[in-house]
């Protein structure tokens, strides 16, 4: 912020005065998303001697094949759903606050594609984290909408995962999800096909019957919480039996 001459003057003698030091305050600001048109003006040309054909730069493509969306709020929907948990519905009303009428149908539309184009990255990114030689993986519950049915279908999210940052170790922290029907040893020896190495896991049986299919090639790493938990019921377990006593 600038001052005026007349701040800087005396106000006994009028007086130029110096600096002899200041205060700094701060506040938290913030400027709201910007929702604009970006407009793009391909002009034809032609010639008048041959007149054969017309010529005219060729449109840049864009994330939706023919559609009026560029990258940046198809990025903003599927981070706002996944990461923030911001279901469509309430997008499309903060949109329409915002002078954007859209069908929730639409902005399904831009997921959908958006998933399409991360498809193989994802696959990189899983592949990647399989080859280490310490993986984390575990599952849990996910409810999904099952037409024709009056309560929901429970399937699984699979979590792979690897991160060496707690020892120093090579490996960059990533985790992978996958989805699947169910939690069996089938499900997840088919994930973990071709992995060799050292497996953290909970105690769940799947995970030891995995380890008897693949000839010792995965050796299973236990989650000291889930450890943790035995203790905590054996304790609880013999202070119920001290007090019946």
């Amino acid at each position: 912020m600038c001052w005026s001459r007349e701040a800087t003057a005396c106000p006994c003698c009028q007086g130029q005065l110096h600096k002899i030091g200041e205060d700094v305050s701060e506040a938290l600001d913030i400027i709201p998303a910007i929702l604009r048109v970006l407009r793009t003006v391909r002009p034809k040309y032609g010639c008048r001697r041959c007149t054969d054909g017309v010529i005219q730069v060729k449109v840049l493509p864009r994330l939706i094949e023919s559609g009026m969306a560029s990258t940046a709020p198809v990025s903003h929907v599927v981070v706002s759903k996944f990461a923030w948990y911001l279901p469509l519905y309430r997008q499309v009303q903060i949109l329409a606050g915002q002078g954007v009428h859209l069908d929730r149908a639409t902005l399904a539309g831009w997921v959908k594609r958006a998933a399409w184009w991360l498809r193989s990255l994802y696959a990189l990114q899983l592949r990647t984290i399989q080859a280490a030689s310490r993986l984390f993986c575990d599952e849990t519950p996910m409810p999904v909408l099952d037409s024709g049915r009056h309560r929901p279908r429970i399937c699984q999210f699979w979590a792979h995962a690897m991160d060496d940052r707690p020892w120093g170790g090579p490996s960059p922290p990533a985790v992978a999800y996958v989805f699947a029907d169910g939690r069996g040893t089938a499900e997840i020896a088919r994930q973990l096909k071709g992995f060799s190495g050292i497996l953290q896991v909970a105690g769940y049986a799947a995970y030891k019957a995995l380890t008897r299919d693949h000839g010792g090639a995965i050796q299973l790493a236990f989650c000291l919480a889930h450890a943790r938990r035995k203790f905590v019921e054996v304790y609880k377990t013999t202070s119920r039996r001290s007090r019946a006593k």
